[in-house]
Protein backbone atom coordinates (compact mmCIF):
# COMPACT_ATOMS: atom_id res chain seq x y z
CA UNK A 1 0.00 0.00 0.00
CA UNK A 2 1.07 3.43 -0.28
CA UNK A 3 0.22 7.05 -0.09
CA UNK A 4 -2.43 6.95 -2.96
CA UNK A 5 -4.25 4.73 -0.94
CA UNK A 6 -3.73 5.66 2.41
CA UNK A 7 -5.16 9.65 1.01
CA UNK A 8 -8.59 8.25 0.56
CA UNK A 9 -8.73 7.85 4.69
CA UNK A 10 -8.41 11.58 4.72
CA UNK A 11 -12.24 12.47 3.80
CA UNK A 12 -13.66 10.22 5.97
CA UNK A 13 -11.59 10.26 9.46
CA UNK A 14 -11.70 14.18 8.56
CA UNK A 15 -7.68 14.34 9.27
CA UNK A 16 -7.68 17.64 7.68
CA UNK A 17 -9.42 19.12 10.39
CA UNK A 18 -6.87 18.70 13.18
CA UNK A 19 -4.19 21.04 14.39
CA UNK A 20 -2.05 19.76 16.56
CA UNK A 21 -0.77 22.40 19.80
CA UNK A 22 2.28 22.11 22.31
CA UNK A 23 1.58 23.27 25.47
CA UNK A 24 5.07 22.43 27.01
CA UNK A 25 6.26 25.06 24.03
CA UNK A 26 3.64 27.44 23.57
CA UNK A 27 6.57 29.92 21.29
CA UNK A 28 5.30 27.26 18.55
CA UNK A 29 2.27 27.64 16.19
CA UNK A 30 0.01 24.71 15.89
CA UNK A 31 0.52 22.43 13.61
CA UNK A 32 -2.21 20.72 10.77
CA UNK A 33 0.10 17.48 9.67
CA UNK A 34 -2.45 16.74 6.84
CA UNK A 35 -3.70 20.35 5.65
CA UNK A 36 -2.67 20.33 2.34
CA UNK A 37 -2.74 16.14 1.64
CA UNK A 38 -4.42 15.91 -1.44
CA UNK A 39 -5.16 12.50 -4.05
CA UNK A 40 -3.48 14.29 -6.93
CA UNK A 41 -0.23 14.10 -5.29
CA UNK A 42 -0.94 11.98 -2.45
CA UNK A 43 3.35 11.63 -1.41
CA UNK A 44 4.81 15.17 -2.15
CA UNK A 45 1.58 17.07 -0.89
CA UNK A 46 2.60 15.73 2.47
CA UNK A 47 5.35 17.50 2.61
CA UNK A 48 6.66 15.87 6.19
CA UNK A 49 6.42 12.69 4.35
CA UNK A 50 7.67 13.59 1.34
CA UNK A 51 10.84 14.77 3.19
CA UNK A 52 11.61 11.92 5.44
CA UNK A 53 10.50 8.96 2.46
CA UNK A 54 13.60 11.56 0.58
CA UNK A 55 16.44 11.57 3.33
CA UNK A 56 14.92 7.58 3.83
CA UNK A 57 16.12 6.31 0.68
CA UNK A 58 18.91 9.03 -0.77
CA UNK A 59 20.50 10.56 2.45
CA UNK A 60 23.38 12.11 0.55
CA UNK A 61 20.93 14.18 -2.01
CA UNK A 62 18.44 14.97 0.18
CA UNK A 63 19.54 14.83 4.02
CA UNK A 64 19.01 18.72 4.28
CA UNK A 65 15.35 18.29 4.17
CA UNK A 66 15.29 16.59 7.63
CA UNK A 67 14.27 19.17 9.93
CA UNK A 68 12.87 19.74 13.50
CA UNK A 69 9.98 21.51 11.74
CA UNK A 70 9.12 18.40 9.56
CA UNK A 71 9.96 15.79 12.95
CA UNK A 72 7.10 17.91 14.29
CA UNK A 73 4.81 17.69 12.00
CA UNK A 74 5.58 13.84 11.61
CA UNK A 75 4.93 13.00 15.00
CA UNK A 76 1.86 15.26 15.35
CA UNK A 77 0.53 13.24 12.40
CA UNK A 78 0.86 10.13 14.79
CA UNK A 79 -0.92 12.32 17.65
CA UNK A 80 -3.62 12.88 14.93
CA UNK A 81 -4.03 9.31 13.56
CA UNK A 82 -4.33 7.73 17.33
CA UNK A 83 -7.21 10.44 18.05
CA UNK A 84 -8.83 9.74 14.70
CA UNK A 85 -8.97 5.83 15.46
CA UNK A 86 -9.34 5.75 18.87
CA UNK A 87 -10.83 9.00 19.61
CA UNK A 88 -11.14 10.64 23.32
CA UNK A 89 -9.51 7.68 24.78
CA UNK A 90 -6.13 8.46 24.05
CA UNK A 91 -7.08 10.96 26.86
CA UNK A 92 -5.67 14.39 24.86
CA UNK A 93 -8.01 16.29 27.20
CA UNK A 94 -5.35 16.55 30.18
CA UNK A 95 -5.51 13.13 31.36
CA UNK A 96 -2.87 11.17 29.82
CA UNK A 97 0.79 11.57 29.32
CA UNK A 98 0.42 13.12 25.94
CA UNK A 99 -1.40 15.67 27.03
CA UNK A 100 1.70 17.54 28.75
CA UNK A 101 3.21 17.26 24.85
CA UNK A 102 -0.16 17.76 22.51
CA UNK A 103 -2.98 19.16 22.96
CA UNK A 104 -5.90 19.68 20.11
CA UNK A 105 -6.10 23.08 19.29
CA UNK A 106 -9.15 22.04 16.44
CA UNK A 107 -10.80 18.75 15.55
CA UNK A 108 -13.44 17.55 13.27
CA UNK A 109 -16.93 17.58 14.41
CA UNK A 110 -19.51 14.90 13.51
CA UNK A 111 -22.98 15.31 12.97
CA UNK A 112 -25.08 11.59 14.32
CA UNK A 113 -25.29 10.78 10.92
CA UNK A 114 -21.23 10.46 10.33
CA UNK A 115 -21.13 8.04 13.51
CA UNK A 116 -21.07 4.86 13.38
CA UNK A 117 -22.51 2.55 16.73
CA UNK A 118 -22.83 -1.05 16.25
CA UNK A 119 -25.47 -2.10 18.38
CA UNK A 120 -25.07 -5.45 17.61
CA UNK A 121 -22.66 -6.58 20.46
CA UNK A 122 -25.50 -6.28 23.13
CA UNK A 123 -27.71 -8.74 21.58
CA UNK A 124 -30.55 -6.12 21.85
CA UNK A 125 -33.08 -5.27 19.07
CA UNK A 126 -33.34 -1.42 19.15
CA UNK A 127 -35.55 1.18 16.96
CA UNK A 128 -34.08 4.38 16.27
CA UNK A 129 -35.56 7.38 18.51
CA UNK A 130 -36.03 10.89 17.32
CA UNK A 131 -33.63 13.13 17.63
CA UNK A 132 -36.29 15.91 18.74
CA UNK A 133 -39.14 14.82 21.11
CA UNK A 134 -42.50 15.31 19.98
CA UNK A 135 -44.24 18.13 20.58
Amino acid sequence: MSTADYVRLLGPMKLDAYEVAFPSLPWLAPVRPFDAWSSEAPTQSLTWYDAYNGVKHNREREFERASLGNAFLAVSAVVVMLAAQFSRSIGLGGHSDLSAFFRFSARPTWSPAELYIDFSEGGEDWSPAPLWPEG
